[in-house]
């Protein structure tokens, strides 16, 4: 199997516009239970930015201050352009008013061998 196919499936977290404002990548303040709230987005951008993020192929699987988003690397290109994973995915601008970011976990696969014990990653 090709790990750079366009068909390879990935996820990614989808931070969305807070209602009161704050920005979870950019506060110095520790998240907690007490402040959990001004990171939160309203309901009407929950609900929004989901329909917009499906109406594009993708799974939405969880939402609260982001959104679990899964689907292939086409489909991402195809909702973030094609320099999507190259740093900093645009977000498109019809989209922008509820989806702050997009981030994506680096994921390097793992092997493990049963025979030694040990494992590997590798950057393919």
């Amino acid at each position: 199997m090709n790990i750079h196919s366009s068909d390879q499936m990935i996820s990614a977290e989808v931070v969305l516009q807070s209602k009161s404002g704050q920005s979870l990548l950019t506060t110095n303040v520790p998240i907690t239970s007490e402040n959990v709230e001004l990171f939160q987005p309203s309901e009407k951008v929950l609900a929004e930015a989901k329909q917009l993020i499906e109406a594009n192929g993708l799974t939405v699987h969880t939402a609260g201050v982001t959104m679990t988003v899964s689907g292939t690397k086409k489909q991402f290109a195809q909702w973030l352009g094609e320099e999507w994973n190259k740093g900093n995915p645009q977000i498109p601008s019809h989209m922008q008013h509820v989806v702050e970011q997009v981030v994506f976990q680096e994921n390097k696969p793992i092997y493990y061998d049963k025979t030694s014990g040990k494992g590997d990653e590798r950057n393919d």
